[in-house]
């Protein structure tokens, strides 16, 4: 455990660069559809609405498989 600790850097981004992000995003998909045999993910998205129209609340993110994944929620005051 020493060797693979001292072989590893840890590299703090208030900023990350959008390819990085992109690649972690990649590897973790690449893995789990390898390891899950689930290819493919759909958005999803659920509004909750007053009787004129006015948004109250909503939520967005993805279907993967049997896991939802959720990117944005929010809930009037």
């Amino acid at each position: 455990m020493d060797e693979l600790q001292s072989e590893m850097n840890w590299i703090i981004q208030l900023e990350p660069d959008k390819e990085e992000v992109s690649a972690l995003r990649r590897q973790l998909s690449n893995y789990n559809i390898a390891r899950a045999n689930v290819d493919g993910r759909q958005s999803i998205a659920i509004f909750v609405k007053d009787d004129d129209g006015r948004l109250l609340a909503g939520v967005y993110g993805w279907l993967w498989g049997e896991c939802l994944e959720v990117d944005y929620l929010w809930v009037a005051e």
